[in-house]
């Protein structure tokens, strides 16, 4: 069986690919708010991905809480952009 923060950090990995092609249709400005939703979740469970014990991750920033701040900071950009 996997440990914890392994599950943790592939369900984070999804929902890095999900916000990086929702980035793409934002970029295209075919979705409103489906990329700050998949840009936090994807953060969120970074850091607990994190915490749970994971230092590394297969999205191509590598370092899961480097991977939080970047999608942290689409995520508000595009609130501050979309007020």
């Amino acid at each position: 069986m996997k440990p914890r923060f392994e599950i943790t950090e592939g369900i984070a990995f999804n929902w890095c690919k999900v916000a990086t092609i929702l980035a793409l249709l934002w970029l295209l400005q075919l979705e409103r708010w489906a990329l700050p939703i998949a840009a936090f979740t994807c953060a969120a469970l970074f850091v607990v991905a994190h915490f749970q014990g994971a230092s590394e991750s297969r999205c191509i920033l590598k370092k899961p809480l480097l991977i939080a701040v970047f999608w942290s900071g689409i995520g508000v950009l595009w609130l501050v952009l979309h007020r």
